[in-house]
């Protein structure tokens, strides 16, 4: 895993690809609106690690190296190419502008089924754990 920092917003770019012998691997960018665990135990079994034992906690935002839209597009053609060379096989390439299929907010795909599953989920939802304005709040 690689930890960088975006000039500008990088949105999700994922490629997938088969090795000869029949194994998949995938490398992913996660972008704007996505996350993902640097620290604490992997949901397979052990624990996180990073290089000479300093996070990206350790690091802070400011001395990670900085990336750009292009940096990444460049990034993914040559691992594609890489790939291809040694007798992979891709099996997708993808890259999300973040302008894609979202769904409007009326759609009935993405309301509660009822309003008891709606107050089940707000009720196991700690949102001070995710907000700091809701600390602050008095309902």
């Amino acid at each position: 895993m690689v930890y960088k920092r975006g000039a500008e917003f990088l949105y999700k770019r994922r490629l997938e690809y088969e090795k000869r012998d029949g194994k998949r691997g995938a490398v992913e960018l996660l972008g704007k609106g996505q996350y993902y665990n640097v620290a604490g135990p992997h949901p397979k079994g052990g624990y996180y690690g990073w290089r000479h034992g300093q996070s990206p906690v350790e690091w802070g935002p400011d001395r990670l190296s900085e990336i750009t839209p292009e940096d990444a597009d460049q990034y993914f053609a040559d691992l594609q190419k890489f790939l291809g060379e040694r007798g992979c096989k891709i099996i997708e390439s993808s890259s999300s502008s973040g302008g894609g299929a979202r769904l409007k907010l009326d759609d009935k795909r993405l309301h509660a089924p009822s309003l008891s599953h709606f107050l089940a989920a707000m009720r196991a939802i700690d949102i001070t754990k995710f907000h700091s304005y809701a600390k602050r709040s008095s309902c």
